[in-house]
């Protein structure tokens, strides 16, 4: 975690006053997200460490921190967060890096349902761009031969990322005071909040903010006369390059923001500039340019700072536990351990004197050592590491509620890691403590608490995973109830939401053979679905088919066919309709979707029907296939056998032959490749073909088919009732005895139905009718 001093604050800190008393002046506001302003506020209550008591905002919000022992250039830590009833901090970044001065602290109030609706509603703008933006690359990469398969992990892996990196997009644009912006800029705003991210970003990039910040830059640097005006249009520049980096982000466009933080490392040199652009290559995994800017900052912060300041050690740790981190994903472990512990080292020293300030930069240090720990498989200080994290965070939060967060966060962490250890009552207490915090943090701010949620989605998850049913189930209750009551409010915003924590529940009620609540809350999750799809289908509607494809697997789990289909057609129609867009992107959603009603309409005996939806999806999965026969020449194959077992079922073995060899071809082809994958679907098509070509009367080719199959895998034993078949109908009795005496009692009864659909079929010789007849006798004795 990146916690900096501005130079401004380390120059002024060589003044330190010698007084004793001090006061600390500052004002409050309110920011309203519906007219985008801010005005004074009273009442706003500060606490902070070392004061004399508590801050109360004035009616035109101004406040005073009074000090009995303390003076300029001191870095400030709060007790409690700053608080007033509903309300939290906006600008939490720069309140978190206040230091005393010879000015006025700025702190900025909203209030939290507001703040949280608006950090959802950019998390799910930015959610639909980055879906859109990677569903294409990772279809078009899915296109391409076997090489590309490790750039389509990779490709998925940076999808994953941004994923996650988008909430702390969506909670930093939620801060921004767009009553600094000008109007340009609030356009663009503007048109994001709404969803229209290209748009947004079209306009964005007319705007050319890289170029014209350099302009600005330049022109500061050569009119020596007009330096103060050249100063504040360059601030004013970068503030808004700053600003288009979380849009970018929000909107998927990587490149565009390693653009961006390049140009401000290069241009301005400062350490900032370069420890940012070497924090987003790490992310970016481009560790080369990382080790190399983060080098940088520590070369300027060495050249420009009294080594022996309290800025320049606390700069120092952080550039040296990123770079610990550096190693650790380079797989440098020696390197990343001991650069690890030099930070953790420098940063225990620094906390020794101002724990309030510098204690929580210990615990992510510690953090970070877990998390070598873990990559190196050494459980045991993984654990101890997260224990200490845990310590520090709760001694904190104690002081400090704003450090719950952490606490929650390493809670979490914990848990996890218990889990997957399969310590499932250590790991309950940790998403217990979680809640438990979560919860109270809600009734404080007088409303919901998203977190709550999440934690309680993950306890659910962990009963059933430890067959705990009942549990699981009231955790699913009660997050669906609190994500229903966020979306009263802002139906838009939390509806996606609820209509996710639905087909969750929906899927728990299924998996626990309760189908009667499966399907109400599936068709609830239907009908929310429909809902948002009408304002947004092109993003609605792949998560509209997926429900309409659930819920038909319920009704065809549960018989009831006719709904199971309709389901199935509206599903189809949907995603038919999005393939024949995005191809690429969908036809695979398209083949699975046709291949689930051939298996309906197969299995409720409609044959005609279930050959019309095995012909579409083999049809379109061997056209996929000739682009990556690796990815989809398995499927294709599957598809095959079952189109062949459907014509043996309605008595065209020729055709079924046709597919089965056409379905062989297929796995021995990829069995050459990797046996052990594909070797006994080899030989399950072989024992299928014995089988069919008895009906064609090709009595020697099934034996070869038979024998071959068997070769593969002896342990298919139904392959040698194939095999006895076909010696037996070519007059070769006495081989064929043998077989049915050994398998009597395992198959006595596939024995006997054989015979009898050979005989309905006509295809036992006339001179073998009596060999079959002896066989049969000696079954039945």
């Amino acid at each position: 975690m990146k916690k900096t001093i501005s130079l401004l604050l380390a120059l002024l800190s060589a003044t330190i006053l010698l007084a004793k008393p001090y006061t600390q002046q500052g004002i409050a506001y309110l920011y309203d997200y519906k007219t985008k302003t801010k005005s004074p506020v009273a009442n706003v209550s500060l606490t902070v460490a070392y004061a004399k008591g508590p801050a109360i905002s004035r009616a035109d919000g101004t406040f005073s921190i009074e000090f009995q022992d303390f003076g300029a250039g001191k870095k400030l830590a709060f007790e409690k967060q700053p608080f007033s009833q509903g309300l939290m901090v906006l600008n939490k970044k720069e309140v978190d890096e206040w230091s005393t001065f010879e000015g006025r602290l700025t702190l900025i109030m909203c209030n939290k349902k507001d703040f949280d609706a608006c950090k959802q509603n950019y998390y799910n703008v930015g959610l639909k761009s980055v879906t859109q933006r990677y569903e294409r690359k990772i279809a078009a990469l899915k296109q391409e031969f076997v090489d590309n398969q490790q750039r389509l992990q990779e490709l998925e892996e940076e999808r994953d990322r941004i994923m996650d990196d988008l909430r702390n997009s969506a909670d930093a644009m939620a801060r921004i005071d767009q009553s600094e912006l000008d109007a340009a800029m609030q356009e663009v705003l503007d048109l994001y909040e709404q969803g229209n991210v290209d748009e947004a970003i079209k306009k964005l990039e007319d705007m050319r903010l890289g170029e014209k910040f350099v302009q600005t830059l330049e022109r500061k640097q050569k009119l020596e006369q007009a330096v103060e005006t050249a100063k504040e249009d360059s601030i004013q520049m970068l503030n808004k390059l700053r600003a288009s980096i979380d849009l970018y982000i929000g909107s998927g466009n990587w490149d565009k923001v390693t653009e961006i933080r390049k140009l401000l490392a290069d241009k301005l040199n400062t350490f900032d500039a370069n420890f940012d652009y070497a924090y987003h290559c790490t992310c970016e995994n481009n560790f080369k340019d990382a080790e190399t800017y983060y080098k940088k900052a520590l070369g300027l912060l060495e050249s420009d700072t009294d080594t022996e300041s309290n800025y320049y050690l606390y700069n120092k740790a952080v550039v040296l536990n990123n770079l610990g981190v550096l190693y650790t994903n380079t797989e440098r472990f020696k390197e990343s351990e001991e650069t690890l512990k030099q930070a953790l080292e420098i940063r225990q020293w620094l906390a020794k004197d101002n724990p309030k300030a510098y204690e929580s930069n210990v615990a992510w240090t510690l953090y970070n050592l877990a998390d070598l720990y873990k990559k190196n498989n050494r459980p045991t200080d993984v654990e101890e590491m997260y224990k200490q994290k845990l310590k520090i965070h709760q001694r904190l939060a104690k002081d400090n509620p704003k450090e719950y967060s952490d606490v929650t966060m390493t809670l979490n962490d914990l848990a996890k890691f218990y889990k997957k250890a399969k310590r499932f009552t250590e790991a309950e207490e940790m998403y217990r403590q979680a809640l438990e915090i979560h919860q109270r943090q809600a009734k404080e701010y007088l409303g919901e608490n998203t977190d709550v949620i999440i934690v309680l989605n993950r306890l659910a998850d962990l009963y059933y995973d430890a067959n705990r049913p009942t549990e699981a189930e009231e955790m699913y209750k009660q997050a669906l109830e609190i994500s229903q009551r966020l979306a009263k409010e802002y139906p838009r915003v939390y509806g996606p939401e609820v209509a996710g924590t639905m087909r969750s529940f929906a899927m728990f009620y299924f998996d626990t053979k309760r189908p009667t609540e499966a399907e109400e809350m599936y068709k609830q999750a239907l009908e929310l679905y429909q809902w948002l799809h009408k304002d947004d289908p092109r993003f609605y509607e792949p998560a509209l088919a997926m429900t309409l494809i659930e819920l038909a697997a319920l009704y065809y789990d549960t018989k009831q066919f006719t709904k199971a289909e309709d389901m199935y057609k509206q599903a189809i129609e949907i995603v038919q309709r999005l393939a024949k867009d995005n191809p690429k992107a969908y036809e695979p959603d398209q083949v699975r979707t046709l291949y689930k009603m051939a298996i309906m309409y197969k299995n409720t005996q409609r044959p005609t029907e279930a050959e019309d939806m095995y012909k579409q999806a083999i049809e379109i999965v061997q056209r996929l296939a000739k682009d990556n026969p690796t990815y989809y020449e398995p499927f294709e194959a599957t598809a095959l056998n079952n189109l062949a077992l459907l014509y043996c079922n309605t008595q065209r073995f020729t055709e079924a032959e046709e597919k089965f060899k056409q379905a062989l071809e297929i796995f021995q082809r990829l069995a050459n490749d990797d046996p052990k994958a594909y070797e006994p679907d080899v030989a399950w098509t072989l024992g299928n073909l014995s089988f069919t070509v008895i009906f064609l009367k090709k009595y020697s080719d099934a034996e070869q088919y038979a024998c071959k199959g068997l070769e593969i895998d002896s342990t298919k034993h139904w392959i040698a009732a194939n095999l006895a078949a076909a010696l037996l109908l070519q007059g070769q009795y006495f081989e064929a005895d043998p077989i049915y005496r050994q398998y009597k009692d395992e198959l006595k009864d596939s024995f006997l139905d054989d015979f009898d659909q050979f005989k309905a079929a006509g295809v036992i010789p006339k001179e073998c009718e009596e060999d079959v007849e002896k066989i049969k006798r000696m079954l039945e004795e």
